[in-house]
C-alpha cells in the first residue's frame, strides 16, 4: 500500500514554508495511527491512499474540505468527515466522524475566560467583527500542537469551528462553535449529531440564533466528546464496509 501522509514533501515543504499546520495536518496524523492499520488489511501493494491534500488518481483520497469539485474519476472512495458531502459523492463517498485522541489531549486547568483557537485566515478573519464586545484570548498559528492545546486548556470558553472545536470540547471547555456562517451551541444530543455530521464546521446552526445569545448560553453548553478510542470499532467496520462496497462493484 502506497501513502501520501502529512509528510510528503509537497504538503510538508507547504507547511514547513506557513511555519504553521491546519487541522488536516493533525487529522492526517491521527488517520495514520489510527485508520492505516485497517487500511493495511483491505488494499493491495499497487493501491494507493492520501490522508492529507489531494493526489490525483488515488485508491483511496481523505477530503479535509467540505466541496466535491476536481476529484479524480479514477479514485475508488473518498472518505469525509462531512456528512453531506459523502451522500453527495454516493457509492463513492464514505463518512467517518470527526475523533481526537484523548491521550494526546492536556488536562483541564481553568483559570481564565475566553479564548479563540485555530487559524485566523481569509473568512474566519473577517468573521471576528461579530465578535466586537467580547474579550477573549488567541491561539493561533502556533506551530507546535502541543503548545497550542496546552495554553487553551486554561480556559473555561473557546470559540472555534471543526477539529479545533472538537479538541477544546474533549479538554473540557464550554465551546461556541463559530465560523462564517456561525455554528451555535450544542445544547442536546439532536445538536450534537447535527454538529458531529457538519464537522463542526459552521455550515449548520444548533442551540441558538445569534453569537450575542451564545455567549449569553454559553454555560448551557454541554460536555461532548468524539473520541479515536471511543469510536475504532465503529470506524474499522465504516471502512471495512466502505471499501468493500466498492471494490466488488
Amino acid at each position: 500500500m502506497i501513502v501520501y501522509d502529512h509528510g510528503h514533501p509537497v504538503w510538508r515543504a507547504r507547511y514547513d514554508r506557513l511555519h504553521r499546520t491546519n487541522g488536516a495536518f493533525t487529522y492526517s496524523q491521527d488517520i495514520c495511527k489510527w485508520h492505516l492499520p485497517i487500511w493495511r488489511g483491505l488494499l493491495g501493494p499497487a493501491d494507493s491512499i492520501a490522508t492529507c491534500g489531494k493526489v490525483p488518481d488515488a485508491t483511496v483520497q481523505y477530503l479535509h474540505e467540505r466541496t466535491h469539485a476536481d476529484l479524480s474519476s479514477k479514485t475508488k472512495l473518498f472518505v469525509t468527515t462531512y456528512k453531506d458531502l459523502a451522500e453527495t459523492l454516493g457509492s463513492r463517498g464514505l463518512w467517518i466522524p470527526n475523533a481526537v485522541d484523548a491521550s494526546a489531549l492536556p488536562a483541564h486547568r481553568p483559570a481564565r475566560g475566553w479564548v479563540y483557537y485555530g487559524n485566523i485566515i481569509g473568512d474566519k478573519r473577517k468573521s471576528f467583527d461579530r465578535l466586537a464586545g467580547l474579550n477573549f484570548d488567541t491561539v493561533a498559528g502556533v506551530k507546535d500542537q502541543r503548545e497550542a492545546l496546552e495554553r487553551v486548556a486554561h480556559y473555561r470558553y473557546g470559540i472555534g469551528v471543526g477539529r479545533c472545536a472538537l479538541e477544546m470540547m474533549e479538554i473540557g471547555l464550554k465551546v461556541m462553535i463559530f465560523g462564517k456562517d456561525f455554528g451555535g451551541l450544542i445544547l442536546s444530543s439532536a445538536d450534537f449529531e447535527r454538529q458531529l455530521g457538519a464537522n463542526f464546521n459552521a455550515n449548520v446552526m444548533t442551540g441558538v440564533a445569534s453569537v450575542a445569545e451564545g455567549i449569553a448560553h454559553i454555560d448551557d453548553a454541554l460536555g461532548v466528546s468524539s473520541t479515536f478510542q471511543q469510536s475504532l470499532k465503529q470506524i474499522e467496520a465504516r471502512i471495512t464496509n466502505g471499501w468493500r462496497r466498492v471494490s466488488t462493484a
